[in-house]
């Protein structure tokens, strides 16, 4: 014992830190969408796996369709819908969104009939209020214009950027008046966390449609934000307004020009080598499991190895 006391409490062993890779600049790539935006700034790490090192997951085998391909049917089958009937809402609307449906759940039908029997259902209560929220949501517009792609080029010095998207869904109202629309079977983002960045598809969306990023589109004013909560579950159908959370100030006009400049300024960075690609630098922001977390060593660098990064 006398010896220990002598020697002293041995030191632990360092903890990792957290990764914070700064590779050539150049490699940044020159094309994001704005769900890939949402990557970078929610969990950089992300990006520099996939688009620098290059590194994909591979494809799972024989595994049981899940929450994602759930929520790509009902995408498809409200794509579908808007694409084959953009302006008035017909008479036969149920019969004809129930065809679509039919076709689309048609695969998962015959090959994961008890998936079929509890998706199915959930389904048909969306439709119903997702019928009731069209005749009234349609009032006013001139055409839909669904899965629409665009993409804008933004020049920063000597290189260029460009940045795309997909949206579910652009109405034009007879107005001149636009809403963008994104469909959500899992729950939206709140108000305060789109207002404070961390969610910026819908702004940055807006904000392309205000620079004719989506051909034939332009919006001279910021157009509306709607999300659409489509679970079918318990609560089957929800528009959600993109709208001030409690406490801020900001219109949804000034927080749309402030996500465009700020995403500029965020590309700029990394373009000119001053940032660095962390890992998990908002663990409060960040999912709860991502597919380059074992490459990060989230656990090994995070408290105790347990729970989200400090």
């Amino acid at each position: 014992l006398a010896a220990r006391l002598d020697r002293g409490q041995e030191a632990p062993p360092p903890r990792l830190k957290r990764p914070a890779p700064k590779p050539d600049p150049a490699l940044f790539p020159e094309r994001l969408s704005v769900t890939e935006i949402e990557t970078l700034v929610r969990d950089p790490y992300s990006i520099y796996a996939r688009h620098i090192l290059g590194l994909e997951a591979l494809e799972p085998i024989a595994v049981v369709p899940g929450a994602a391909e759930r929520g790509s049917l009902i995408h498809k089958v409200l794509g579908d819908f808007s694409a084959a009937h953009p302006g008035a809402l017909p008479a036969d609307a149920e019969t004809l969104l129930y065809a679509i449906a039919f076709d689309a759940f048609g695969p998962l039908q015959d090959q994961y009939p008890e998936l079929y029997a509890e998706w199915f259902p959930r389904y048909e209560r969306m439709a119903v209020a997702f019928l009731e929220w069209e005749a009234s949501q349609r009032q006013g517009l001139h055409t839909i214009h669904a899965e629409r792609s665009g993409k804008v080029t933004i020049p920063l010095g000597e290189r260029t950027f460009t940045l795309s998207a997909r949206a579910d869904r652009i109405e034009a109202r007879a107005d001149g008046s636009y809403c963008i629309v994104d469909f959500k079977t899992g729950t939206p983002p709140s108000n305060r966390t789109v207002f404070a960045g961390f969610s910026p598809q819908l702004t940055l969306e807006a904000a392309m449609l205000m620079h004719g990023a989506f051909e034939g589109l332009k919006a001279a004013s910021p157009p509306d934000l709607l999300y659409v909560y489509a679970s079918g579950g318990r609560e089957p159908f929800r528009p959600i307004p993109v709208k001030p959370p409690p406490g801020d100030a900001r219109a949804v006009e000034a927080v749309v020009e402030e996500h465009w400049q700020r995403l500029r300024g965020l590309i700029a960075r990394y373009m000119t080598g001053e940032a660095a690609y962390l890992s998990r630098p908002y663990p409060q922001y960040e999912r709860a499991y991502n597919e380059y977390d074992h490459l990060a060593r989230v656990l090994e660098w995070s408290l105790a190895g347990q729970g989200e990064a400090a």
